[in-house]
């Protein structure tokens, strides 16, 4: 994990592609946000690669929270 942010616009969750890019949290709370305000009944996921730090993780869904993102899920994959 090298602390980037990235995230897809779609239909379905997509894991393997990116629509945009952040390096910073700040950015990525920006450009979610601009999406939701644009769209929202968009439904935004998380998930942190192995190497992810908790709470990096839990910081982001707050970030989105606090910036008025109603619904933020969590994707977990089995080890």
């Amino acid at each position: 994990a090298d602390g980037s942010y990235f995230w897809n616009l779609g239909d379905s969750v997509d894991t393997e592609n990116q629509t945009d890019s952040a390096i910073s949290l700040e950015q990525m709370i920006e450009g979610v946000s601009k999406i939701i305000r644009a769209r929202p009944d968009t439904q935004v996921y998380i998930r942190g690669d192995q190497a992810a730090n908790y709470g990096v993780v839990v910081s982001a869904m707050a970030g989105l929270q606090q910036a008025g993102v109603p619904n933020v899920g969590l994707i977990t994959e089995a080890p």
